[in-house]
């Protein structure tokens, strides 16, 4: 067998393992979802794009909790005037706990445990996900949410490639006019006898009507 055809196998035998980790792959797209970022020429905008976030109810425990589920719910119901058919709550798991375990003042019952052991929150189902960051609490009308996606994610091995190792502005190998200007740092997979895995996920989003997408950062509850 000659190194070619090793490396060909070491890219057969890598394969489940990139496969079996489209998991993470999806959370990474779930966080670009979720944030305020706007649209590029390789992504569309997060459903918090535009939304100025409300202010949480201090103090923490069971007020601070209702407070926040009066003034987001509200913010909802205003906006789309009582138009709102498919209410979901996005929080952290850690959140999600949290709320269960808030206990009424004086009473020492836990008011919210049933429900949110059922999966709701006020009435509305809560979808919780570890994309969310800890404290940060979205409401919205998923009816009006609409994502199209291609085929499953598609992985591509190269033992071939040149890399420039950036990943949040990166460049041509070398740009520009003669002589061009190099990017750096590089990497040759051949040179170095490594693989470069490439992930191709199709997929597109986006809000249908203002008002369906109401947040609150950094609850105290």
């Amino acid at each position: 067998m000659d190194a070619g055809d090793q490396r060909a196998q070491r890219a057969r035998n890598r394969r489940p393992a990139a496969q079996c980790d489209s998991g993470r792959y999806r959370d990474l797209a779930h966080s670009v979802l979720i944030d305020s970022n706007p649209a590029t020429t390789i992504r569309p905008a997060g459903i918090l794009n535009g939304i100025t976030p409300l202010t949480p109810t201090a103090g923490g425990g069971f007020n601070a909790l209702v407070g926040d589920i009066k003034q987001i719910s509200g913010q909802l119901l205003t906006a789309t005037k009582g138009n709102v058919r498919t209410p979901v709550w996005l929080m952290n798991p850690q959140q999600v706990d949290s709320a269960g375990l808030v206990a009424a003042p004086g009473a020492g019952a836990f008011p919210f445990r049933d429900e949110i052991s059922n999966g709701r929150l006020s009435g509305w189902p809560i979808i919780g996900s570890g994309t969310v960051p800890l404290g940060t609490v979205i409401a919205m009308d998923a009816a009006d949410y609409v994502s199209v996606g291609g085929d499953a994610p598609r992985f591509e091995l190269s033992d071939q490639a040149t890399l420039h190792m950036e990943d949040t502005a990166p460049l041509d190998i070398v740009s520009g006019a003669a002589p061009g200007t190099p990017a750096n740092p590089v990497k040759s997979m051949f040179q170095t006898d490594s693989i470069a895995l490439r992930l191709i996920l199709p997929i597109n989003w986006t809000i249908r009507r203002p008002g369906v997408v109401s947040v609150v950062n950094g609850v105290t509850w």
